[in-house]
């Protein structure tokens, strides 16, 4: 019943509350956990999973920290997600409005593992080789406020052919910043410490961004009726690139017999 009734809000902000008490006259703003904006087809939705990487949590600016901005926080938020999603049988990466950081090497390591095999416990469901390889088909999606390392992920993951990139043009500023000299009252300088070149394009992606594979706008219109327009391209082109390759699986049927032979008939 609660699962059709969310199947009929699609396309809705649903707002969920977690409460000891089942009078929705006493939830409390402190009450809720989360905002779910469901998926236009939530039944096929339930096969693809998302994985945020460096988005802005929180109702304000103070606590809408980015959690890549810091390297150990950025790479234990990833993972926060990316274990619970990278067993589904596709992935859509959001790296929209990531704020850069230094982790982006240790996060494609990651994505760009391919499966080889699996390994079959006596109790248990069939684990990957190598451990945490994504399944399926992935794409990502971008957007203008990505920067930095959100500049480099967004090409990285096009340049290492890891799926479709969706979304728009990122910020293009790639060049980075140590602040390292602290003046006496309180404050500290930056300057222009390190520049970036890819293979590809050379240092094309300062000034530039990197451009999408498929180009779609989120306009405030979308916004304002709670419908995520990339979002929505993002799933369809993950389940064409499903229903083109299906996603890796074991298959046990054919494992060998192990027994003690049959003994010969007696003469």
């Amino acid at each position: 019943m609660r699962g059709q009734r969310l199947r009929e809000r699609s396309r809705q902000v649903v707002r969920f509350f977690h409460s000891r008490t089942l009078d929705p006259k006493r939830l409390r703003e402190e009450d809720e956990v989360g905002v779910v904006r469901l998926a236009v087809r939530r039944a096929e939705f339930r096969s693809v999973g998302v994985v945020e990487v460096g988005r802005a949590h929180g109702s304000n600016r103070r606590e809408a920290e980015v959690v890549e901005d810091h390297p150990h926080d950025g790479y234990a938020e990833f993972h926060r997600g990316y274990l619970v999603e990278y067993d589904r049988e596709g992935l859509i990466v959001d790296l929209r409005n990531n704020g850069g950081g230094s982790v982006s090497a240790l996060l494609l390591e990651k994505l760009r593992r391919r499966r080889l095999g699996y390994d079959f416990p006596r109790w248990g469901v069939p684990e990957s080789y190598p451990a945490e390889a994504p399944r399926g088909p992935m794409v990502a999606i971008t957007n203008e406020p990505a920067g930095s390392d959100g500049d480099i992920f967004s090409h990285a993951f096009k340049q290492l052919g890891l799926g479709t990139l969706i979304g728009k043009r990122t910020w293009g500023g790639v060049i980075g910043i140590w602040p390292r000299h602290p003046l006496a009252d309180g404050t500290l300088t930056t300057q222009p410490e390190y520049s970036f070149a890819f293979d590809d394009v050379g240092w094309r992606v300062e000034n530039y961004g990197t451009d999408p594979d498929i180009e779609v706008d989120y306009r405030p219109q979308d916004y304002a009726r709670g419908f995520d327009p990339q979002l929505d391209t993002a799933i369809s082109q993950v389940l064409d690139d499903l229903a083109k390759n299906p996603a890796h699986a074991p298959n046990p049927a054919d494992r060998p017999r192990l027994g003690r032979p049959p003994l010969p008939p007696r003469g």
